[in-house]
């Protein structure tokens, strides 16, 4: 091989080697659905957004973070407030964060979200996807009534108005769909499911626009698990919601068993078998964890 063919062939090589690990790079922070475990050691394990390398470590188990199921005060998809007055926030590649909320929020908590919380200051806390917290004033939101029904992306009003909470980039957005608390049956991190069978899922595209699609099944009308980006109907089919809002129904690695730990985007079985389910929808099993899990993300 001449030099300059073998300069060529590294500058190809090196270009395709940066292509690969932007777009790999934007698909793990393109994310509202990661979060962690507790084990009943007090060990936090996080579970990212995707399926990692087979060279990396299934569960991320950061050094210095020691949590049992006692010190916590509050817990939601990608976030944990302790008894200590310490918020912990979790990336979707895994990382944990961790703030003093007296000097980072200051105002007591109101209402908890998935991914955001609400204060008595009436400002809107929102965990990003990169584990900061972004704050939003009262007068950078407008909502059209008092708040009634907090999922994990997504609030819903006393007038029945649907708002999305972007934790991708840090916003809140108002839409045209409107739905009643009231026959809401079954609220996930990205999801809803009416007492009808009626399944509604609040997207976020990669170009950031919202997605909302629907999907009617008369299974839907009694669910046996639910996580946050997936649920397992009365059938024992499972549905899976992606970050952009599809509604996917995927293979069901074991339909006679049901898992017995449910967290916002994983699931696993007595037996330590651990599933996760990743941005676009898709199902993994990730490996088998032999600890025990004492507190869940969901």
């Amino acid at each position: 091989m001449t030099k300059l063919k073998s300069v060529l062939l590294n500058l190809f090589l090196f270009s395709l080697f940066s292509i690969v690990s932007v777009a790999n790079s934007h698909a793990q922070s393109y994310s509202q659905n990661h979060s962690y475990l507790l084990t009943d050691t007090g060990r936090i394990h996080t579970v990212r957004a995707y399926m990692p390398e087979s060279n990396f470590i299934p569960l991320f188990s950061p050094d210095g973070y020691f949590l049992l199921p006692e010190m916590i005060a509050f817990k939601r998809s990608n976030y944990i407030l302790d008894k200590d007055n310490n918020i912990f926030t979790v990336d979707a590649d895994g990382y944990v964060y961790q703030y003093n909320y007296s000097t980072e929020i200051g105002s007591k908590l109101k209402n908890l979200g998935g991914t955001f919380f609400t204060t008595k200051s009436k400002e809107l806390h929102i965990v990003k996807s990169n584990g900061a917290i972004e704050t939003l004033k009262k007068k950078d939101i407008d909502f059209d009534s008092s708040l009634k029904l907090f999922g994990g992306n997504f609030i819903l009003t006393r007038k029945g108005t649907v708002y999305i909470v972007d934790s991708i980039n840090g916003r809140v957005m108002s839409t045209n769909f409107t739905i009643k608390a009231k026959i809401v049956k079954t609220v996930g991190n990205n999801f809803l499911i009416t007492e009808e069978g009626q399944v509604y899922s609040f997207g976020i595209k990669e170009d950031g626009s919202v997605s909302i699609k629907t999907k009617y099944s008369s299974n839907f009308k009694r669910v046996v698990r639910s996580g946050g980006n997936f649920f397992i109907d009365g059938s024992r089919r499972i549905y899976t919601i992606s970050t952009a809002g599809e509604i996917i129904r995927v293979l069901n690695p074991k339909k006679d068993v049901l898992p017995n730990k449910i967290g916002t985007n994983y699931f696993s079985y007595a037996n330590g078998d651990f599933y996760i389910v990743d941005n676009y929808g898709a199902i993994h099993f990730l490996t088998n964890f032999a600890e025990r899990i004492s507190t869940t993300s969901y």
